[in-house]
């Protein structure tokens, strides 16, 4: 039987192993060591779960610094390994993604059919979590989702959720920026953006660029409540 007991109390991804050493199921969990426990606590376990439990022979973990973390990481251990037991993405096509478009200022949406230039991340095994994640780096990093560029600012620029780029009140460089933060999120690396992005909060103060300082501090603020 699995020892859930060297587990830590912090968030990140657990793999079930088969006999044979081959993942059978990938799963994320707030608190690991209360999560995995579970599994065998519990004498109510639905047939599919009470298979998984059976069939399990040991198991690997990997902290993660957050939830969001862990989630994009779960995504992308289940792609890497197709467990038997994780069903619910086997038909892609069925989820979105989300999608960073290649224009001069890339839009950020949701898209089921992973065509066109930019870069996909997904698809995500909860709709729910994919959309969460969507709305944390549309809104912190203030990227556009329109079609094409108005010509006139949108509602989301007057409720301080878009940066502007429709109307010249961002400059290509520094939304090209705003982009690079947000894959760093969608890659999961949230832990070393952060700490580059204090690093040139303080350039800016320094240099006296109090506004886009204090841009970067609001963006830090927000990661660091995921």
């Amino acid at each position: 039987m699995i020892d859930p007991e060297p587990l830590p109390h912090l968030p990140g991804c657990y793999l079930f192993k088969d006999g044979e050493g081959a993942v059978i199921y990938v799963g994320k969990a707030k608190d690991l060591k209360k999560r995995v426990s579970s599994y065998f606590q519990k004498r109510d376990l639905d047939p599919k779960t009470s298979a998984l439990v059976s069939a399990a022979r040991d198991l690997d973990f990997i902290v993660t610094d957050s939830e969001v973390e862990a989630l994009l990481l779960e995504n992308a251990l289940i792609k890497k390994h197709w467990p038997k037991y994780n069903v619910r993405l086997k038909d892609s096509s069925r989820y979105a993604s989300i999608h960073l478009t290649d224009e001069d200022f890339p839009r950020i949406h949701l898209s089921r059919k992973r065509t066109g230039k930019g870069s996909f991340f997904g698809p995500f095994v909860s709709a729910r979590e994919r959309d969460y994640v969507f709305s944390v780096v549309r809104k912190t990093f203030g990227l556009r989702t329109c079609r094409r560029l108005p010509k006139r600012a949108c509602l989301r620029y007057h409720m301080g959720a878009c940066s502007g780029p429709c109307i010249g009140n961002i400059t290509l460089e520094e939304y090209r920026s705003r982009v690079s933060r947000g894959e760093s999120v969608l890659k999961g690396r949230i832990r070393e953006l952060i700490s580059s992005m204090k690093e040139d909060m303080t350039v800016l103060a320094a240099r006296q660029e109090f506004e886009r300082a204090m841009e970067l501090r609001d963006e830090i603020r927000a990661l660091e409540s995921l």
